[in-house]
């Protein structure tokens, strides 16, 4: 009904690698085209870098149509006659053995073009390079080194003697070699090759630029130019060394065994830098201040590397609402010799509330975000709620006993405080103490337990004169599996306030757990393997057990091939177990052993199975690995990595770690390499089999982890005997990588802090030492921060400083990149693919110095001994203090250390005052007195009022101090106008007394109004200006915008836009739009300059990379955990065609797998309003999709109002007669009112893209 198919031409592999014994016809895939006609050239091997990247290149740049003889080659011409059926797919090839004659290998270059009854066909061009060649060249790419390993494609046995070349994108040789006997040459890495490399124009970058210049999109820009190249005699292979060309499944394997996804950071893999900044808390009021503490290291191949005498800029950054998340402060910072550095900042009155950020910047190197506070009204609690369980361990059905005690930090307890309390259940993995090398986890169960927490039950309860209460319960877990119960009860004190407590204890589902501990993860085939086997109590004690079974399972996998959605093969793995044996144990009398044979390698698992006295059953299972000859069907993925087994979790220098390589080849070359920054180790290895195992040694400096790699090449296959479409046979590459934790602990400092006493009074001198040793226990000399913090204030949060020691020697990421030529090799056929006493209390001593920081030292140095001691004066907060001490030795070796001290009164006067007022404001004051234990009497309190509030009766009142108990009266007070009043409350017992001072903000009861005027003038304007009758002086304020437009006020809504973290690419393509407009308005309005305005665009734009999916379309987050989005990808190519980046790779990629997921989308599955929109963006692209757009507008019964709105926009050129239909159906469905229409979209017509609200689906309408 709408004609023929669009003339189609592609080329399906866009050049590659050509079996050098295989058929050498070069195929592309045609439709209604007449015949293909252009040139071929044979590329000598010195213009084989130039060709390489130029093509690879140009591909990505549309319909551009290459001249071989700009490429410095003697061309041939083609011309291909095509004939097939109309509206059907054919194959038309390039016959090679015209350009190579009787060589067996060479280089071609070909840029062809289709026609069709003469004339071109749109986007029908295509160009590439096609090496025919016996040599197979895999490299691993680091900054640090470089490692070039040659191989034979037909066999996959390493190549010796070939030589090996870095060259640049024009040809220059950056370095040379030889291969060794295992095919491998090492050269530089690509820190040591850019400096060798020519600068282009695109190098040349303002400063600005290089402050936004990503460090991986530096790196990417180097290996982009560099191509490696493999000779033996006359065969040659090359691969460049970009992005585009590394092996996918290498990034996969790794990223979540080793190398950190782009969840953990937005900025890639090569973390070169680190820094610690620890904070003296991370609350704070407006006008207090931020105490800072610094550690910068350079990570290398040797680990953390102090920095002596750098510099770096700080900036701290204000909510993203308020002051629009744009810098508040900024400051350079000086590293010392221990590569430290220290600083303060206070917080200015008025500062908005919310999160702040601190982010430093290193030369040459991104921001990186290295701490966050909160800026808040907050009050510290005065007391603290202990919850307790009798014990730590129960067996379901036993009782439980729990007990609550609150008390006030200065250490007086609650007496008579209500409690509110409740019992919860969560299922928890247990292993008993002393059994941590056992597995206790039943892997073969019959499901999970693990749904979360339930509550079970509540109760109310009043504190005793003590300050507790006790409560029982029968523990009894919805579920069977381990558990934990938690028990947590919530105090209210007099004056409203409360803080809860909690406390938890395991329920275990039986008497005794059954364990299972192997002598390893890999064991032998054909030779006995002895398991150790338990019965333990939850305590760790051994007991017996009766009537066991042990059983061996041998897990395999049913490996297929189907057929997923577009027609593309999927991998699919499914689980068989087999049982092999089962071994009956009378009696586990607490340990015994079981030994098993497996006979052939494979997976394996052994299963324990009893019952107890009560009745419950208990179950364990643990794997292992049998290693090899033979073949075992291991699971296998689309991408088919290799599965490195490890023998166990970590290890420490001099050990040698046993790996299993599971690999898919039943036999194969690889390449084993140690990695982190660079290469620090690697081995070639004949694979025999796919069990193998392969044995590495630990060395120091492969602390605190690498990541091991493995690279497994194999030859062509026979040909088998039934037809092979997919091409299983063809040499085959396949990679993987695992971590391995290496125990850095010698890097690791013990502190002890100890204050002299455990409690002070105001203003008494505290006393503080610490103690600084390594981990041999000798003394260390060291750099300490040390500063003390109110307990109360932390506890808000749940702060604690940040430990360098964890962040310096934390899991590192690999930066090396693996690129494979067999990535690139033409198939047969091709496929896709956080006081002083005195008077009554207010003479003398008043407590009013409440501070949360205490004390704080950023740069106290320890003696030769390791020593230090600390002295300064307790503040009047009457609180525990935290001690701590967090300590750096120039070797890069770190600890932290805490103790703790109180700061109290035997008699306590505690007013609760609201945290401000209004003007007119009458409330009552509560005061609250504590006596210690020993003190009791009356007690006169007296009260006086200054500044903004006054006493409303009684300044004095007397209350009884019985020993222990809270004691409480309360005055009167009224706030007379705005601004701040002040509070002094004091009282004595004998010889004891204390006073507090208070200060309470009194503001205007007011209500804002806004009124706004606006208008334009040619010359200057007089307005007059009233105040509102009975406005308040001090609220309120006027606020003038004048600009040359009607157009006022965007300088916020700008700063939003570019300043607001996004997270989605959704969100940062939606804020690209309205910035390209604001960039031509910007130097008429002066709200933001054009270059500030570029650079987010532009970083928005380079962001998209971290989005795309291996597929090469885009998911809503960076990393893309699955397959692409269809909308998504059509609305990111929109607004990328809006910004004039339709040449960018990335975009040219994502805009092939937008085309071609339309042409191969399963019917069935395909959203057509998501495929109406992305024929639009096609369109709007220049696109040629008429074909699409005909075969959906046969299925407008599935598509909303605003489906149909996009569908008519892109047939309005191709298609007009269909665009008038659609557009008639739009309309007839839009509400018109008066002079006014809107399309409204029905209920059932939903839509998660761009038009799923009403105003956005009118304007689909409108294009």
């Amino acid at each position: 009904a709408f004609g023929h198919f669009s003339p189609q031409f592609q080329d399906q592999a866009s050049g590659g690698v050509m079996e050098a014994d295989g058929p050498r016809r070069y195929p592309f895939l045609v439709r209604n085209v007449s015949r293909v006609v252009g040139e071929v050239a044979r590329v000598p091997p010195e213009l084989v870098a130039r060709v390489l990247t130029t093509c690879n290149r140009l591909k990505y740049e549309g319909d551009y149509v290459l001249d071989l003889k700009d490429l410095q080659l003697v061309s041939s011409p083609v011309v291909k006659e095509v004939l097939a059926p109309l509206d059907r797919l054919a194959t038309v090839t390039l016959d090679l053995d015209q350009v190579l004659g009787h060589d067996r290998t060479g280089l071609v270059a070909y840029s062809v073009s289709a026609e069709t009854r003469g004339s071109p066909v749109e986007h029908g061009h295509a160009y590439g390079l096609v090496q025919v060649s016996d040599l197979g060249l895999t490299a691993k790419v680091s900054p640090e080194d470089t490692l070039l390993w040659v191989q034979r494609l037909s066999t996959g046995e390493p190549v010796a003697q070939a030589q090996v070349e870095v060259r640049a994108d024009d040809d220059t040789v950056l370095w040379s070699g030889v291969t060794g006997p295992d095919g491998l040459a090492k050269a530089p890495g690509v820190d040591a090759l850019s400096r060798r490399l020519k600068p282009t124009e695109s190098d040349q970058t303002s400063e600005g630029d290089e402050d936004l210049q990503l460090v991986e999109d530096r790196g990417e820009k180097v290996r982009e130019r560099l191509v490696a190249v493999a000779r033996l005699g006359p065969d040659l292979a090359a691969i460049q060394l970009s992005e585009a060309s590394m092996v996918w499944a290498t990034r996969a394997a790794v990223e979540g065994d080793g190398r950190r996804s782009d969840h953990d950071d937005e900025y890639g893999s090569e973390d070169r830098w680190r820094t610690v900044l620890v904070l003296d808390r991370d609350l704070y009021r407006e006008g207090e201040t931020v105490r800072m503490k610094g550690f910068v290291r350079r990570m290398t191949g040797r680990g953390p590397v102090r920095v002596v005498g750098g510099t770096a800029m700080l900036e701290i950054h204000a909510p993203a609402e308020g002051d629009q998340g744009i810098p508040v402060a900024r400051t350079p910072v000086f590293f010392d010799s221990f590569g430290s550095f220290s600083l303060t900042w206070q917080i200015p009155p008025g500062a908005a509330y919310g999160p702040y950020h601190v982010d430093i910047k290193l030369p040459g190197e991104p921001s990186q975000t290295v701490a966050s506070f909160q800026v808040t009204f907050f009050e510290p609690p005065e007391f603290s709620v202990a919850a307790s369980l009798d014990r730590t361990d129960y067996v379901r059905g036993d009782k439980a006993r729990a007990e609550i005690h609150a008390s006030y930090y200065f250490g007086a307890p609650m007496s008579g405080a209500p409690v509110k309390s409740s019992f919860s259940y969560a299922p928890f993995l247990f292993s008993p103490p002393g059994f941590a090398d056992f597995t206790f986890l039943d892997t073969l169960g019959e499901g999970s337990d693990f749904t979360g927490e339930q509550l079970a039950d509540t109760a109310d309860s009043t504190l005793d004169q003590q300050g507790s209460a006790d409560l029982e319960k029968v523990v009894s877990p919805p579920f069977r599996s381990p558990a934990r119960v938690s028990f947590e009860a919530e105090v209210q004190d007099t004056s409203g306030r409360t803080v809860a407590g909690r406390a938890s204890a395991f329920v275990h589902p039986a008497e005794f757990y059954l364990g299972i501990r192997l002598p390893a993860w890999l064991a032998d085939a054909g030779r006995p393997f002895e398991v150790q086997v338990v019965a333990v109590t939850p305590s760790g004690d051994l007991t017996t057990a009766q009537k066991v079974e042990a059983s061996l399972f041998r897990r395999a996998f049913v490996t297929s091939r189907r057929k997923g959605v577009g027609g593309v093969f999927e991998t699919v793995s499914e689980p068989v177990d087999e049982l092999i044996e089962t071994r009956h144990l009378d009696s586990l009398d607490g340990r015994d052993a079981v030994t098993f044979v497996p006979q052939t390698p494979g997976m394996y698992k052994v299963r324990l199975a009893a019952t107890d006295a009560r009745g419950n059953k208990v179950t364990c299972a643990a794997s292992f690995y049998a290693t090899g000859p033979g073949v075992f069907a291991w699971a296998r993925t689309t991408d088919s990595r290799v599965q490195l087994m490890p023998d166990k979790a970590a290890y420490a220098p001099g050990e040698t770690a046993r790996l299993q390589v599971q690999s898919p080849f039943q036999k194969g070359t690889a390449l084993i390499t140690v990695e982190r920054q660079g290469i620090l180790w690697q081995q070639v290895v004949a694979m025999e089999g796919n069990s193998q195992a392969l044995d590495i040694p630990i060395r120091p400096e492969f602390q605190p982890n690498v990541v091991v790699g493995a690279v497994v090449v194999r030859g062509r296959l026979p040909e088998p005997s039934e037809p092979d479409p997919e091409d299983l046979a063809a040499p085959a590459v396949r990679v993987g990588a695992v971590r391995l934790k290496v125990d850095p602990g010698v890097n690791r400092l013990s502190l002890k802090v100890t204050p002299a006493a455990k409690d002070y009074r105001p203003g008494q001198d505290v006393e503080v030492a610490v103690e600084v040793k390594d981990f041999r226990g000798d003394n260390v000399k060291a750099q300490v921060l040390l500063f003390a913090v109110d307990a109360a204030v932390l506890d808000l949060s749940g702060y604690a400083p940040a430990n360098p020691f964890d962040v310096f020697f934390a899991p590192e990421e690999a930066s090396v990149l693996t690129a494979d030529s067999r990535n690139f090799l033409i198939r047969r056929p091709v496929l896709a693919e956080k006081s002083e006493p005195g008077g009554d209390g207010l003479a003398g001593l008043v407590r009013k110095a409440f501070v949360a920081l205490a004390y704080w030292d950023p740069d106290a140095l320890t003696d030769e001994s390791g020593r230090l001691t600390a002295r300064f004066r307790a503040p009047d907060n009457l609180t525990r203090f935290k001690v701590f001490a967090v300590a750096a030795a120039p070797e890069s070796r770190f600890g932290i250390g805490s103790g703790e001290f109180t700061v109290s009164r035997p008699l306590v006067v505690r007013p609760a005052l609201p945290p401000f007022a209004e003007v007119s404001d009458s409330f009552q004051m509560s005061v609250a007195v504590h006596g210690a234990p020993s003190l009791s009497g009356e007690a006169v309190l007296r009260v006086q009022a200054s500044g903004m509030l006054a006493l409303q009766g009684p300044d004095k009142a007397t209350v009884t101090v019985k020993e222990g108990q809270v004691q409480q009266a309360s005055f009167a007070l009224v706030a007379k106008g705005p601004g701040e009043g002040v509070v002094r409350v004091g009282g004595g017992v004998g010889s004891e007394r204390d006073a507090v001072e208070l200060k309470v903000k009194v503001r205007r009861r007011s209500m804002v109004e806004t009124f706004a005027s606006s208008g334009s003038a040619t010359e200057e304007v007089v307005a007059n200006v009233a105040p509102p009758e009975g406005a308040a002086p001090d609220v309120g304020g006027l606020r003038v915008v004048v600009a040359p437009t009607a157009l006022v006020g965007l300088d916020q809504a700008a700063r939003y836009l570019i300043e607001y973290p996004y997270g989605c690419l959704e969100q940062r393509m939606s804020a690209v739009l309205p910035l390209l407009l604001l960039e031509e308005m910007a130097p008429d309005f002066g709200f933001e300059t054009p270059q500030r305005l570029r650079e987010a665009i532009e970083d928005s734009f380079a962001l998209a990379r971290k989005y795309q999916c291996s597929d090469d379309g885009f998911g809503f987050w960076p990393g893309c955990d699955g397959k692409a989005d269809l909308y998504l990808t059509a609305w990111t190519l929109l607004v990328a065609h809006l910004g004039n980046k339709d040449n960018e790779p990335v975009f040219v990629r994502a805009t092939q797998y937008l085309e071609q997921g339309l042409r191969m989308a399963d019917a069935e599955k395909l959203n057509e309003d998501d495929a109406a929109f992305a024929a639009y963006v096609l369109t709007e692209k220049g696109r040629q999709v008429s074909d699409i757009v005909a075969l959906l507008a046969a299925r407008t019964n599935k598509l909303s109002s605003a489906g149909m709105a996009f569908l008519a926009a892109a047939a309005a050129q191709s298609l007009p007669a269909v665009a008038r239909g659609l557009f008639d159906r739009v309309v007839s469905g839009a509400v018109v009112k008066g002079d006014e229409a809107a399309l409204l979209l029905p209920r059932d017509q939903t839509w998660h893209g761009l038009a799923s609200a009403d105003v956005a689906a009118t304007a689909a309408a409108l294009l």
